[in-house]
């Protein structure tokens, strides 16, 4: 069964100066990296489907008329939340055009029996996951990274992906099942 979600993937670019980021910085805490390849904005998490479904899933998502996302950075941020944080991520602004995409993805995957997602949409990068850190450890290290540092630029995301994750050993591997364009003209 393949593990699917949505994604923007970020400009390489960006993509390496953050890889070049996280080899350079030197937290007071253990972390695990993500890798280059693996930078990306979700969308929507999808989840473990039968390959039988992916064909109605791709059908409905290249249904969707959303129009280009533009994508703001905001700096360092942690999830699920300051007292307990597992995931060190790039805070991305939820606009109104993210947030449109969001909801016609979710509509769209509800049209196949893909069940809404519950929790609260909050758009990030994950750089890296944290296992049971300090958190004033994790705060101090936040506080110590200017936001205009951060190596990642505004850009404007013109399509929308499908990825699998394919768990390894190694960790995650994602490949690009689909993708879909956004229109610029769209309202």
């Amino acid at each position: 069964m393949p593990r699917l979600f949505t994604a923007i993937d970020l400009p390489p670019t960006d993509a390496d100066r953050l890889a070049a980021f996280c080899e350079s910085v030197d937290p007071p805490f253990d972390a695990r990296w993500t890798p280059r390849d693996n930078f990306h904005i979700t969308v929507r998490f999808i989840g473990d489907v039968d390959e039988a479904h992916v064909p109605a899933i791709e059908d409905a998502l290249a249904a969707i008329e959303a129009s280009t996302v533009p994508i703001r950075p905001l700096g360092l941020g942690v999830l699920p939340s300051r007292r307990n944080p597992r995931v060190l991520t790039v805070r991305i602004d939820r606009t109104d055009a993210l947030d449109a995409l969001y909801e016609s993805a979710q509509d769209a995957l509800a049209r196949v029996g893909i069940d809404r997602e519950r929790r609260s949409y909050k758009p990030h990068v994950t750089l890296a996951r944290m296992d049971n850190p300090d958190p004033r450890s994790v705060q101090s290290f936040r506080s110590s990274i200017d936001d205009d540092d951060l190596p990642m630029s505004d850009f404007e995301a013109d399509r929308l992906l499908l990825y699998e994750s394919i768990l390894t050993p190694e960790g995650a591997q994602h490949e690009i099942r689909s993708e879909f364009m956004l229109n610029p003209t769209s309202s």
